[in-house]
């Protein structure tokens, strides 16, 4: 996987995620990892429309911000020298660097999809982030904190994580589990940016929009670093089942 192009287009071995999902106590009646929507996700017939799929976002020109060519917003050193030492956990008080720039093309808070097109549970088959934040740490593209945190969000032998999403209206909660570990459930109305205390001491402030039913898209600023960078969700209705896509540019 490379920065701004989504899915690396490399699959996991099927014992790997299996292995873990058994370690989590969830197999099924069958000894597999299914449930009554889906008996084997792990699987041909689910592993060809990923590969499909992953082939199709190689050539997707319809991703946020011109395909995010269009420029990437920056805290100048002046407005990130101002947030050091602030209490970031009080909602309360003003940024002392100004008001964070709102993305550019995305909705103002207060439209709500009509639909929940993105309220489901969802497990990365392989998310290639280690090698990932690699890349983008050798090309600087990333602060040493969110690079931190993103690895240790990882999985430490598939890069994988596992997601669930609750999504009433424009209010998501979101529950990430890596393996044995489980990270605290994070809920946040869209338009609305919210505080995130990362591992490594850093704070991240993001915020997610909900631009369309099937999609959610995230601007995230590192407080450190003052750099952004740019997320989007997507999902695809493929035969019986839903898949979820992830585009990350750092």
């Amino acid at each position: 996987m490379r920065p701004g192009v989504p899915g690396d287009g490399a699959l996991a071995p099927d014992g790997a995620p299996a292995a873990a999902a058994r370690a989590e106590g969830g197999e099924s009646e069958d000894g597999g990892v299914g449930g009554p929507l889906c008996q084997d996700p792990l699987g041909e017939e689910v592993r060809g429309i990923a590969e499909d799929l992953l082939a199709r976002a190689r050539i997707d020109d319809t991703l946020p911000f011109n395909n995010f060519s269009d420029p990437r917003p920056e805290l100048a050193r002046e407005q990130v020298a101002a947030c050091r030492g602030f209490d970031h956990g009080d909602g309360t008080p003003e940024l002392p660097c100004g008001r964070l720039p709102w993305p550019a093309g995305l909705p103002e808070p207060g439209y709500t999809p009509k639909t929940n097109a993105l309220h489901g549970r969802w497990i990365t088959v392989r998310g290639g982030q280690v090698g990932l934040i690699g890349e983008a740490i050798t090309m600087g593209m990333v602060g040493a904190a969110e690079a931190r945190k993103t690895v240790a969000d990882a999985d430490r032998e598939t890069g994988c994580m596992h997601l669930r999403i609750t999504q009433a209206g424009d209010v998501c909660t979101v529950d990430a589990s890596v393996g044995e570990f489980a990270c605290a459930t994070r809920a946040w109305k869209s338009g609305h940016y919210f505080h995130e205390a990362l591992v490594s001491g850093g704070h991240l402030l993001g915020v997610w929009v909900l631009p369309e039913e099937h999609r959610k898209i995230g601007v995230f600023w590192e407080t450190e670093s003052g750099r952004c960078f740019r997320i989007e969700r997507r999902v695809f209705p493929e035969g019986p089942y839903t898949f979820l896509r992830q585009a990350t540019e750092i």
